[in-house]
C-alpha cells in the first residue's frame, strides 16, 4: 500500500470529522468518517498493513480528541482485526457488506470506549464521556454513508496500490 495518499485521506478524514463534528450530526448520532476509511483499507490491504494503517489513523484522531494516545488507535485496530478476519469470507467490494461491517465495526469500537471509561473511572476521577447509546446511534449514521463513502474510496483505489492477497 502506498502510504502517502493513505496518511493525507487519514488527515482529511479527521480534520473533517473533528471540525465540522457538528455540521455532520444528525439528531445525536455523529458519524465516524476515520472508521469508514479503515474499514474500507481492512477489506482491501493485507492484514498487517491495515492493523498499521487503522494505527496510524486512530492515532491521528487521538491527537485531535484529546482523549489520550491510544483510544482510537486501539479501537481502529480492532476494526482492522476484524475486517481482516473477515475479508475471506464475504464479498469486500458488496454494498451490504461495507454496511454491515461498519454497523460491527462501530459497535465494536463504541463497545470499547464504553469499557475503557468504565475501567478508567475505577482508577481515576471520572471524566466526561459520551454516553454508549449515541455511539450506537453514531455507529448506525456511519454505516449509513457507508455505502457512497467508499465507493468514492474504491474509484480511488488505484492511487493506494493494495497487493494481491
Amino acid at each position: 500500500m502506498r502510504w502517502l495518499p493513505f496518511v493525507l485521506l487519514s488527515y482529511l478524514f479527521v480534520c473533517v470529522q473533528f471540525a465540522l463534528g457538528a455540521a455532520l450530526r444528525w439528531g445525536e448520532a455523529t458519524p465516524d468518517l476515520v472508521l469508514l476509511l479503515v474499514v474500507f483499507v481492512g477489506l482491501h490491504a493485507p492484514p498487517r498493513v491495515a492493523l498499521a494503517g487503522a494505527v496510524a489513523a486512530g492515532l491521528m484522531a487521538d491527537v485531535v480528541a484529546g482523549q489520550g494516545i491510544g483510544t482510537y488507535a486501539v479501537g481502529y485496530a480492532l476494526v482492522a482485526a476484524l475486517c481482516g478476519q473477515l475479508r475471506d469470507v464475504l464479498y469486500p467490494d458488496h454494498a451490504v457488506t461495507h454496511v454491515t461491517v461498519t454497523l460491527v465495526g462501530g459497535l465494536a469500537v463504541a463497545t470499547y470506549l464504553e469499557v475503557r471509561h468504565g475501567v478508567r473511572s475505577i482508577f481515576f476521577a471520572d471524566e466526561p464521556t459520551i454516553a454508549f447509546v449515541r455511539r450506537a446511534l453514531g455507529s448506525a449514521a456511519t454505516a449509513a454513508l457507508a455505502v457512497p463513502v467508499i465507493w468514492a474510496l474504491r474509484r480511488m483505489r488505484r492511487a493506494f496500490a493494495f497487493s494481491s492477497r
